[in-house]
């Protein structure tokens, strides 16, 4: 499979569906800059905050919270 050009991380402005991202306060200092960049640069890009005690894995760590932001964010 060959990679995409321009790179998906750059073509984040063309997404036409809403996007939540959300990280943990524990998640690596780059995924959390990577999660602002896509809620940035998405023209319908919302980001959590931090959520508290978790990492990456917020639907297993933080099941709770993260429902709660789904069911909040879907129409």
């Amino acid at each position: 499979m060959g990679e995409l050009d321009p790179p998906a991380i750059d073509r984040l402005g063309e997404l036409r569906v809403p996007v939540l991202v959300g990280t943990g306060a524990d998640d690596l200092a780059d995924i959390r800059r990577l999660a602002d960049r896509i809620a940035d640069e998405a023209p319908n890009g919302v980001r959590l905050p931090d959520v508290p005690d978790a990492a990456h894995l917020l639907p297993l760590e933080r099941p709770t919270e993260t429902n709660t932001a789904l069911l909040s964010f879907l129409p």
